[in-house]
């Protein structure tokens, strides 16, 4: 069975953009706009969630988005979205 990610990005929470104790950076949901669509129900999750997405992006001299979406390509579930790049 194949899955299509929706989001892998969370709508922009696994950004690095949402710090514990910092505001976001322009532009950002939560910021520049209402963010009414974003709904976090334990924001310490998310900020312990994006402290270790930090620490392997580090690790391998990348972005936390670029993490992601690299664990996406990997995953042989993963079937729909990358279809034009032959898998």
């Amino acid at each position: 069975m194949g899955s299509q990610p929706w989001s892998p990005l969370s709508m922009g929470l696994l950004t690095g953009k949402y710090r514990r104790g910092q505001e976001p950076e322009s532009p950002a949901r939560m910021k520049d706009g209402p963010g009414v669509e974003v709904r976090v129900g334990d924001w310490e999750k998310l900020y312990s969630v994006v402290d270790v997405l930090e620490a392997v992006a580090g690790r391998r001299g990348a972005t936390i988005p670029q993490v992601i979406l690299a664990w996406l390509l990997v995953g042989p579930e993963c079937t729909t979205w990358l279809w034009p790049l032959g898998r």
